[in-house]
């Protein structure tokens, strides 16, 4: 799974050492090629492929169509924004109007017998909640980063958003969460 995390970034820093040295065009159909070696990896060690992978290449390659067309960079720059801000609104829509995802998504995996004598539903409810309800804050907060960032014609300053940022928002995400919900109990 670490590989394939690490992967993931390939993409954006191809994308961002050949557009240093080459032209536009080279630097999207490079970054394209990493983004199917990506999802052929995902397919070889997961087995699957995941809904929301295909969503992201889709919305990869009408990005990369839309950049090459007017020759500018940020339409390709702004998939990590339309990403994140979309699942924002997903996370957030669970949150408000059904069982927060992560409860949702957790909760078959906490029913099987090797967990259920360690914690139960109950107890780690309130977590995954809390859990959820930032998470879906922070991708909100995270598009708007890389929106801005997307709109800069410095490429660096994007590749760090998408390396540095979201993981340390994710990381301070989870430690608030931890003692938000430790509270609530």
């Amino acid at each position: 799974m670490l590989f394939l995390m690490i992967l993931s970034l390939f993409p954006a820093l191809i994308y961002v050492l050949i557009h240093w040295k080459k032209s536009l065009d080279h630097a999207i159909y490079s970054a394209l090629i990493a983004k199917i070696i990506f999802c052929i990896s995902w397919f070889y060690l997961m087995g699957s492929f995941d809904l929301t992978l295909l969503l992201d290449m889709t919305l990869l390659l009408l990005l990369a169509i839309m950049s090459l067309k007017f020759h500018d960079s940020k339409w390709f720059k702004y998939q990590p924004a339309v990403v994140f801000f979309l699942g924002g609104i997903l996370i957030l829509g669970y949150q408000y109007f059904s069982n927060p995802i992560l409860v949702r998504l957790m909760t078959p995996f906490l029913e099987l017998p090797e967990f259920k004598e360690q914690m139960t539903v109950e107890m780690l409810t309130p977590l995954f909640s809390t859990l959820s309800h930032f998470l879906g804050y922070v991708f909100m907060i995270y598009a708007a980063v890389m929106w801005r960032l997307a709109s800069i014609k410095n490429e660096v300053y994007w590749l760090i958003g998408r390396i540095c940022i979201l993981p340390m928002c994710l990381i301070l995400t989870m430690v608030v969460a931890i003692y938000y919900a430790d509270s609530l109990v």
